[in-house]
């Protein structure tokens, strides 16, 4: 978030994802055994995956800037775990429908 202002990011980007990571906190001290925490945090995930493609050329105009380069080596970590979240979600889902 601290760097966003710094690397020009747009500001309606800037204020969608300071909606997000304020959700993902809410979402953070939701029960883990409830159904809703889960439906909600695959929620928060394809905001974010909107967010994250909206980012790409952002990257490429700063890809020599030590953040770009570090978002680059880290970003494959945000697929770690999605199919058994993937899996946790449908079961919510079931859960859920009852």
């Amino acid at each position: 978030m601290r760097e966003a202002p710094r690397l020009s990011r747009p500001e309606n980007w800037i204020e969608r994802l300071s909606a997000l990571l304020a959700a993902l906190g809410k979402i953070a001290d939701m029960p883990a055994s409830e159904a809703e925490t889960h439906v909600a945090l695959a929620g928060a995930l394809a905001i974010s995956g909107g967010l994250i493609g909206e980012a790409e050329p952002f990257w490429m105009k700063s890809a020599a800037d030590p953040v770009a380069l570090r978002w680059a080596r880290d970003r494959k970590l945000l697929k770690v775990a999605g199919t058994a979240r993937e899996q946790r979600t449908k079961r919510a889902w079931e859960r859920l429908r009852g």
